[in-house]
């Protein structure tokens, strides 16, 4: 049997929220949700850049992983401001693999905690913590092959395997 929690009118209450069986344990914590703008983007931004993790944030302000993405999604400025802040927020994951280093007095933890951090790095940041060594070039810059022979050295080789082409 489904029970409903609350007896709001629909037009105040954001979700309708069903327990089943009568089990109403997951609905105590309800907080409104705040309205996802650009000053409250900002702020997940600027804490993603201090390390903390997205999952993290977002569960302390109370915003939905979906709407956060959606934001993200809906427009370039946002998008562009995301990267920023998780390359930021690698960058302050090699800073603190340096702290973990020197400051963690039992050596099996300090490298289970820089391993963490040096594979999330690797994964969101592989441009500049990556380990993948790329021999392809890229589009600005493709790798090109040359024969480092001279010609008259190329000249003799083919004179000496029979493939006298030289029109001297």
């Amino acid at each position: 049997m489904a029970k409903k929690l609350d007896n709001k009118p629909k037009a105040k209450r954001k979700f309708n929220r069903i327990a089943l069986n009568g089990s109403d344990k997951a609905y105590k914590t309800y907080k409104k949700v705040p309205k996802l703008d650009t000053i409250v983007f900002e702020a997940i931004c600027v804490a993603i850049e201090e390390g903390c993790s997205l999952n993290k944030v977002i569960k302390e302000m109370g915003i939905f992983c979906g709407d956060f993405y959606r934001l993200v999604d809906s427009t370039p400025v946002f998008t562009d401001r995301y990267k920023l802040a998780r390359q930021k927020q690698c960058d302050y994951y090699a800073q603190e693999i340096c702290d973990i280093s020197d400051t963690e007095p039992d050596p099996a933890v300090a490298r289970v905690r820089m391993d963490a951090r040096k594979w999330f790095a690797s994964k969101v940041a592989p441009k500049s913590y990556g380990d993948k060594t790329i021999l392809s070039g890229d589009s600005e810059n493709p790798i090109q092959v040359q024969n480092g022979l001279s010609p008259e050295l190329l000249s003799r080789i083919d004179k000496l395997i029979g493939n006298d082409n030289d029109e001297d």
